[in-house]
């Protein structure tokens, strides 16, 4: 338990707290304490004699409905903290989704803790080799210029040691120099892969592998209904 992350330890002990505090169990009275009803009941003169263990019952379902509440929230909290190896590094795929998402989101000052001071963003089709965070940012920002509701989503990963291959889909409205030409507000989507080096737990070295010209082609659909 040592390992949780501690939000979700926080919720645990929240949890498991509330059922002891608000219904004692037999385990946590030493010998010689009132464990009779009106330990659990503040106006035992006006609760029949029969109810109590009625009451008591209620009060016990009732405090094990919220213990599980928390329970829940805490395993809410351990879903959203990226995976981690045994030896408590991220994995190379839960860093590379974590960089996709800031790419998604806009967030610049996400990538100080992603990447390495060193690290390289390569993208084989436009020809660009970011090295260091500055760079990777300033081709990150005149990405998001000219496709500012770019969706990057990552489908499939290889991973194997510090090495991640993922295969990934990219959507988004571009604006700016086509391969054939300048265009506006044009919707374009593809595919590519993406070859990730880390190293504890940041990208080391990232390179993009995809057919640039694809990006721009009109959907067999589209093209039919242009031709009519």
């Amino acid at each position: 338990m040592d390992k949780c992350p501690t939000q979700t330890w926080s919720w645990i002990k929240c949890g498991f707290q509330f059922f002891h505090t608000v219904i004692p169990s037999g385990a946590d009275h030493l010998e010689g304490d009132d464990l009779r009803p009106s330990h659990f009941i503040d106006s035992v003169d006006i609760v029949p004699v029969m109810s109590v263990p009625f009451v008591i019952e209620e009060d016990r379902m009732r405090a094990t409905a919220i213990s599980g509440i928390f329970l829940l929230l805490a395993w809410a909290a351990l879903a959203q903290t990226p995976k981690r190896t045994a030896s408590g590094v991220p994995s190379g795929k839960a860093v590379l989704k974590t960089y996709v998402s800031a790419w998604n989101r806009h967030d610049f000052a996400a990538c100080d803790k992603i990447l390495a001071p060193d690290a390289v963003h390569e993208d084989i089709a436009l020809g660009v080799y970011a090295q260091g965070i500055a760079q990777i940012k300033d081709f990150m920002r005149k990405v998001i210029q000219g496709q500012p509701d770019l969706e990057w989503r990552v489908s499939r990963f290889v991973e194997s040691g510090p090495v991640v291959v993922a295969e990934w889909t990219w959507t988004s409205t571009f604006t700016g120099d086509s391969p054939t030409g300048p265009v506006k507000n044009l919707r374009v989507s593809g595919r590519g892969v993406s070859v990730v080096l880390t190293e504890n737990g940041q990208i080391k070295h990232l390179t993009d592998y995809y057919d640039l010209p694809s990006f721009f082609r009109k959907p067999p659909m589209d093209a039919a209904k242009g031709n009519k």
